[in-house]
């Protein structure tokens, strides 16, 4: 399969093989909020030249603290089993 990349507005939801996700704030200071009718068993984020920052495989929470990370854009990308998601995310 071919991957997709899918950009995400402020608090937009997308619904991508019929299932739901809102990833907000968008852009954010410092804490984000992934809303998933799915199990996640890891989350991603790759600067804009594709070099992990944060990954993520105990997920125990819907909330992420990236305060940490400096101003940029980044993506962002969430997986389930063989699925796999992909979002802008924008840190100020």
């Amino acid at each position: 399969t071919a991957d997709q990349n899918i950009v995400v507005d402020e608090c937009a939801g997308l619904i991508e093989n019929n299932i739901q996700f809102k990833v907000s704030p968008n852009p954010s200071t410092g804490n984000i909020s992934i809303e998933s009718p799915i199990i996640l068993d890891q989350i991603q984020i790759l600067s804009i030249d594709g070099r992990i920052v944060k990954n993520i495989t105990q997920i125990e929470s819907q909330s992420m603290m990236i305060n940490d990370l400096k101003p940029a854009s980044y993506f962002i990308i969430l997986k389930s089993g063989e699925l796999s998601f992909h979002y802008q995310l924008i840190v100020q």
